[in-house]
Order: C-alpha cells, then structure tokens, then sequence
C-alpha cells in the first residue's frame, strides 16, 4: 500500500509527501496559481517514466547490453472536455547503445512496458499510449 499525504501551503499549492519525498504541486499562473510547482497531469507523465526507466535499467543490465544514457520525451493530449483527461500518449525513449543492439533493447522496452511497468499498464486503462524507440 501507498500512503501520501498532502498540505495545502498556500493559493493552489500543496506539499504532497511520500515517504519524505516532498512533491509541490500547483496551477500555473495562468491557472490562478504561484507556479511554483508541477500540475498534477504532468506528474502522472513524469512517473511513467519513471516507472519504464526504473524496469529498464536493471533488464537491460541483466541482459548484458551497455548503455551511457536513457532519455525520455513524453507527449499527452487532453480531451477537450471537462474533467481533462489523457486521450493519447506518445513515449519517445532514446537509448545511447550500440546500433546492433536496437533489436534487443526494443525488446527489453517491450517487456518492461508491457510486463512490469503498472503505471504504463494504468495509462494503458484510459489512453492510447506508444512508445517509439531510438538507439544512437
């Protein structure tokens, strides 16, 4: 089980709290908030990276394929309606590897994706998500 709590500091913003991990969420100015911290929908794309990179890594080590760095680049459209919600989520993950590994780090995402990553599997419950792959 996962337990948050969450306090409101001021205007739109909250001190959201993990495990003494301290998350500030907030509106944009725009929004009618500070802008001093993230939306919440955006959130939910910063952890399905994290969750992809966090089952990423340790398969891709124990398959034995080196790598100098993995990075992320994630788009979610919003339905035009109200609530707002994700309709679509594209995931571009670039992978710093040998070419002649594209094929199994294709298949390392592929597993991590649909195996062991729930929040992808989450995403997967309301939106269409995809996930391209560059190896360079």
């Amino acid at each position: 089980m996962h337990v948050v709590e969450s306090q409101w500091i001021e205007g739109e913003l909250f001190d959201a709290v993990f495990e003494n991990h301290h998350v500030m969420i907030d509106n944009t100015i725009k929004g009618g908030g500070t802008n001093k911290g993230s939306q919440p929908k955006p959130l939910m794309l910063m952890a399905l990276t994290g969750c992809i990179g966090l089952n990423l890594v340790p398969l891709l080590e124990k398959m034995r394929i080196p790598f100098s760095a993995i990075n992320f680049h994630v788009e979610g459209d919003l339905n035009d309606g109200v609530p707002k919600v994700y309709t679509s989520v594209r995931v571009t993950i670039t992978v710093n590897s040998n070419p002649d590994n594209k094929e199994k780090i294709d298949r390392a995402i592929q597993m991590t994706e649909e195996k062991y990553c729930g929040v992808s599997q989450m995403f997967r419950k309301f939106c269409e998500l995809t996930v391209h792959v560059i190896v360079e």
